[in-house]
């Protein structure tokens, strides 16, 4: 029902639709299009099935709109989609908070925003420890200043 949510989710194999055809032919990032996950699989499928219901009412309107298709290039195409998109993010967000209440919502997010940096750290951390020589130790850290975003001594 939602293909939207059925491709971010990961759920099966179903054709694209419209929504990533367009995408994709106008070269729109995924971080414009997706939502970013927030850890709370209610939340989470809340705002996808929201925001996939969102946008496949108002995309075919974008994409028949004479200003959208008369803007001539892939690119200016794009950049006008990075314009509108957040729009409907935030109004399904709102839905959501709306829904399951806002700090239920606020929590989660920053939830999902601590691990996803986390995530990074360590995919960083991995990477420079890849970089060094077989059989060469990993730094000691001796001091808490010496750890990413410690306060100076």
């Amino acid at each position: 029902e939602y293909p939207l949510l059925r491709a971010g989710a990961g759920i099966g194999s179903t054709p694209r639709d419209f929504i990533v055809e367009e995408a994709r032919r106008v070269g729109l990032p995924g971080s414009s299009l997706y939502l970013r996950e927030t850890g709370d699989v209610e939340i989470d499928r809340l705002s996808a099935e929201i925001y996939a219901r969102h946008l496949q009412e108002v995309f075919p309107l974008i994409l028949e709109d004479p200003d959208y298709r008369s803007l001539g290039s892939p690119a200016l195409q794009r950049d006008r989609l990075q314009q509108i998109l957040p729009h409907y993010r935030r109004a399904a967000l709102a839905e959501v908070k709306e829904l399951l209440g806002l700090e239920r919502v606020e929590a989660a997010t920053v939830r999902g925003e601590t691990a996803r940096k986390k995530q990074r750290q360590q995919r960083l951390i991995d990477r420079q420890l890849g970089e060094l020589p077989v059989g060469t130790p990993p730094p000691e850290i001796d001091q808490p200043s010496d750890l990413v975003g410690a306060p100076p001594p």
